[in-house]
């Protein structure tokens, strides 16, 4: 056991899982950074932090997906219960997921028409329209599993493309009877 910042720290323990082991009954205040060996790489840019390591072929740029195996992203589907929990947004990146801040492209449905600036974003069902899985709605589903993944903060792309720029907030997912 060794002190950092006043905190007793056990870098080998466990040694398993490449962590560490932090004495929680110190009250002393942690500042700086602990460094942890073995976790995947985070990308990060001014607006969205990235996860790199995942197996992203099925998804395009502005698709959003979930863990369906391990390390392994499938598009979204607020139909069903497992994969209405979304993992975040391939923004184009192979192998990488936007899983905080800004998706620059997510796709939309039609259903429910153009988003609003500033409103809630949902994820859609896989059956609302001809491809829909992995995309977002202006709308909560009729049926299914209520996801609500964020908000829309630019939809000048909508239009066009069928795309907003989202800030990606997930909430809890709900089941709807």
């Amino acid at each position: 056991m060794k002190a950092i910042n006043g905190i007793n720290v056990d870098p080998v323990s466990p040694a398993s899982s490449g962590g560490i082991a932090v004495d929680l009954a110190s009250t002393a205040e942690v500042t700086g950074i602990l460094p942890v060996a073995n976790l995947p790489p985070l990308v990060g840019a001014s607006n969205e932090l990235r996860r790199a390591g995942k197996a992203t072929t099925g998804l395009a740029n502005g698709d959003l997906g979930y863990e369906s195996s391990p390390n392994v992203m499938t598009k979204t589907d607020a139909a069903v219960d497992a994969s209405s929990r979304v993992y975040g947004a391939n923004e184009g990146t192979a192998g990488e997921m936007t899983i905080g801040g800004e998706i620059e492209a997510a796709k939309f449905t039609t259903v429910g028409g153009q988003p609003t600036n500033g409103a809630p974003v949902f994820l859609s069902r896989g059956d609302a329209e001809a491809s829909a899985a992995g995309k977002l709605s202006a709308v909560i589903p009729a049926s299914g599993f209520v996801a609500e993944v964020g908000t829309c903060m630019d939809n000048a792309s909508y239009a066009a493309a069928k795309t907003c720029r989202v800030l990606y907030q997930p909430k809890a997912v709900i089941r709807r009877a």
